[in-house]
Parts: C-alpha cells; structure tokens; sequence
C-alpha cells in the first residue's frame, strides 16, 4: 500500500552485484525495480508492500536494564517475492540457489530523514489466508532486533582491565578481537573510575556493557539509527528547554492519553549498593520514609566501583524513591490527520531514549487545576500504518536541573534550587 514520502522501510535483501551487460536477470537493466540488488548502507525500498509496522525500544523503568528493540513489519506479498523458498523472487539468487530474504539481513524505518529503528532480521513468518485454496492472499511477517542481540551473543576471553571511565572502558572492549565491534558508536566518557576487577572468561559482552551503565546509572542503549549510545549520568539530568506536552494546548503538542502510577511499585526507602569484593558497601537510609511505610530496600550488587563511589550512588539515589510519588507513567498521542503539524511531528520524532521532556495534566475541579511534570523518556513504542502513527512513551520522574539563563524569571535567579550555574 502506498504511504507517500514520510515514512520509508529499507532491507538488506537480495544480493550485491555489479551491473552486467545484456543480462536478463536485472543485473543488465539499470532502474530495474526488482533487481536482485541492494546497495550496502542503503537498502531495497520495500515500504510500499508494508501493512503495519510496530517498534518496541527501551525499557519500563528506569531500575530496569534496556533491552533490545524489535520491530515487526507486516509485508503485503501476494507475487510471493518475500517467500524465501520462492526461486521465481526477484531476491533469490539461482546461481547460489539461496534467497536474498533471510535472516540477519539490515532493515531499517525512517520518518522522513529520522531513522526511528535500525536492526536485523531475527525471523521471518509467512501467512496464507484462506489456507484452503491455491489462491489466497499472502503476507509477510519480518521480526528485526537492533544490536543489542550481537552484543548479547558476543563472548569476551579473561581480561584484566586498567582503571578508566566507563566510555574508555566501553571502547576498549569493542575493540577486542573477540568481539571487533565497528558499528558507529556514541559514548559519553562517564564520571565514575572503573575497577581493574579481572572479566571473567566467556563473559557475555551486553551482560559486562550493561554493568558499567548500572554502575555510572547513566544510559546504554542503541539509538533508532543504530548507533550504541552510553551516557553519563549527569547527561540525563541537566537539560535546556524540554519538549512540553499539554492537554490544553498551551503546550508544544497536545496528547491524548496519560498514564499515572502512584503506589509501592518504586518506594525504595534504604539503598544498598555494593560494588565487587566491596568491604562498607554504599547504604543510605530514610528513617521518617521507613517510619511511615516499613523498610522497602533497593540492593544493586556487582558494581564496578569503589566503596566510596557506591556511597555517593546510594545517596543520589534515595531521595528519588524514599517517598511515594504521583508519577506521570506514560504519554500517548497520535500523528493520525492534521492533529500534529510536520514540524512539531519530526520534533517529535527526534527525541529518543534519555531525551527529557515535560507534562501537564489539566483537572476540572479540584486543587491544584493543574500538575506539570519533567520526566525522562525511558521507552518508546511506535504503531504505524497508512492511516495512522501512535506513539507511546514510557517516562519516569527524574531529579532535574536547568542551566542557569541570563535574565529568566526563574533559571536566572542563582539562588534558586532547580539553575545550576
């Protein structure tokens, strides 16, 4: 189904060849739509087969690990094209006697220039409908992870590391021969000095990655273009001006659905983080919070840092989970009509995971009339189709801190307790 020029899907399919004079193939007639060719880096343009499309990417608070994100593209294949075992497909290859369309093959989705997924195909499902008769209508599931699942399949041999931030020890690791990572990378140089706590054998590389992120309790996740991502821990908290998202239209856009958690879920009023070999792990304790609710401890183990690093995590902890919090847990709007406008949508489209942004929630009686929330973008998921493009984020409350602004009623004030200068 067409869908126009916003939206785009590419896959790797096919295979590279070079053009070759009077063959039939394809291989001999520039343009041929169907040739049995993709050009690395950029891929066979497949989106006006594409039904539906959903992106999962994040995760669902920000205690978890981020996990890797999929995508699931529904494909109209009724010439069979996409059937791997199909050898009449513009994609397969007679002289190998393989197909172009398997797994582990780049697909990647685009909003106009924005890449809101880039990943590899894990599995593809095909559907004939009804399966009583020879002719039915056919259609193709593809199922892509991002990166992650490289990094999760990775093994690192013993190693011993040196002491370093978390981005140099990142890069150090990718650059192992074992692993030999050179996809694009961006990777902040962290705040936290690593232990030189020897790496096990066989230590499945995500597992270690990931370590380092709960240990600087920044963000480690792969971005929609493919790119790893590791940010430091102050780069989720000091922000400029952030997206705002309103029910009243006073706001950047309006959404059209809140979600609100207020409960035990993330009441967390005695930290306890011990790094490896730890001897006075980090612990930090709110006796009125555990007074009024019982003890409920948050325990991060296998950290690589020092004990006194630890300590100065579980005091920036505690204050954001000693007390039960109102939260905004997620924010819902749709691209679907003239709700949105182009420029706002592909404002919209280039905030990612760790982007900040604000909330307001607008009430018909009761006091206050009105509660407004910054929040980190934690997840994302995307559901698209010709007619419509619904966007979820998943948000949690963050401890944030503006810069300072010259001659801004509030951030210009130094004595205020949300500027940094």
């Amino acid at each position: 189904m067409p869908w126009g020029g916003t939206y785009k899907v590419t896959a790797d399919i096919g295979f590279i060849a070079g053009f070759e004079l009077d063959n039939t193939e394809g291989y001999g007639t520039l343009d041929d739509p169907l040739a049995a060719l993709y050009d690395t880096g950029v891929g066979v343009d497949i989106t006006e087969d594409v039904q539906e499309i959903a992106i999962n990417r994040g995760r669902s608070t920000q205690l978890d690990e981020f996990s890797a994100g999929t995508c699931t593209i529904v494909l109209y294949d009724q010439s069979r094209k996409y059937d791997p075992v199909n050898t009449a497909s513009p994609y397969y290859d007679p002289l190998l006697g393989t197909s172009g369309v398997t797994i582990r093959r780049t697909i990647k989705v685009f909003y106009d220039s924005t890449q809101i997924f880039t990943g590899r195909i894990t599995d593809i499902d095909v559907e004939f409908q009804p399966t009583s008769t020879p002719i039915s209508r056919s259609t193709v599931t593809i199922e892509a992870a991002d990166d992650f699942v490289l990094l999760a399949n990775a093994r690192l041999e013993e190693y011993t590391p040196s002491a370093e931030l978390g981005g140099a020890r990142i890069s150090t690791l990718l650059a192992l021969p074992e692993v030999n990572y050179t996809d694009a990378t961006d990777l902040d140089s962290g705040t936290i000095t690593l232990d030189t706590e020897p790496i096990p054998d066989q230590t499945v590389l995500l597992d270690y990655l990931q370590d380092i992120a709960a240990t600087e309790q920044g963000y480690l996740f792969m971005k929609g273009d493919g790119t790893l991502r590791f940010s430091n821990r102050l780069e989720t908290i000091l922000v400029t001006t952030p997206f705002f998202f309103s029910d009243d239209g006073t706001g950047d856009a309006d959404y059209e659905t809140l979600s609100v958690m207020y409960g035990q879920e993330q009441l967390y009023n005695r930290v306890v983080c011990t790094p490896i070999d730890s001897v006075n792990p980090g612990i930090a304790d709110d006796a009125t919070s555990q007074a009024a609710y019982g003890v409920s401890a948050l325990s991060l183990s296998g950290l690589l840092c020092s004990d006194a690093d630890a300590q100065v995590m579980a005091d920036y902890l505690l204050p954001l989970y000693k007390d039960p919090q109102y939260r905004f847990d997620s924010v819902s709007l749709s691209f679907a009509g003239s709700s949105v406008s182009v420029l706002t949508q592909q404002t919209i489209m280039a905030l990612d995971l760790g982007s900040v942004i604000r909330v307001k929630k607008s009430f018909a009686v009761g006091t206050p009339n009105s509660l407004t929330q910054t929040l980190s973008l934690e997840g994302i998921n995307h559901t698209i189709t010709p007619t419509a493009h619904n966007i979820t984020f998943r948000t949690a409350v963050r401890d944030i801190a503006y810069y300072w602004t010259l001659d801004d009623p509030t951030l210009g004030q130094l004595s205020t307790d949300n500027a940094v200068s």
